[in-house]
């Protein structure tokens, strides 16, 4: 299989998996919900913006990797700077087993998160489903 003996191919395979979960699960939010990728001119990027009607951002960057650093968060940080309030929450997702808080509205999630139940707020709910909260009731989350 190509991707076994190419792994280069597996990031933007996986990314393009990702975005196809999340065009899928942003159908069932309560509002209309545009899907973007972020690039600023320093070339710094994040795979995924859901924008809804009103304005609120939530950005989402795909790590093909068991773990996470700071930088990987780079082009999410220029994204809420450039967005300001409007930026919600920033998530990279990676191959690991739990969430992992990097700052202000910015969090490293498993991405298995994207099918699988976690806890928020002392409720079993599927992540699109807090990132739905997030961008319904406008508010700024803390991990």
């Amino acid at each position: 299989m190509r991707v076994v003996k190419d792994r280069s191919i597996f990031g933007p395979l996986l990314e393009t998996f990702v975005f196809s979960e999340v065009l899928k699960q942003a159908s069932g939010f309560g509002e209309s919900c545009a899907l973007y990728h972020y690039r600023d001119k320093d070339q710094d990027e994040v795979n995924l913006v859901i924008e809804t009607g009103s304005g609120a951002l939530v950005g989402i960057e795909v790590k093909a990797s068991a773990t996470v650093n700071a930088g990987d968060f780079k082009g999410l940080r220029k994204l809420a700077e450039a967005c300001g309030d409007n930026f919600k929450l920033g998530v990279v997702l990676y191959d690991g087993g739990r969430p992992v808080p990097f700052g202000d509205r910015l969090v490293a999630a498993p991405m298995s998160c994207l099918w699988a139940r976690v806890d928020f707020r002392g409720l079993r709910v599927q992540w699109m489903q807090v990132l739905q909260y997030v961008i319904t009731y406008q508010e700024l989350l803390t991990v």
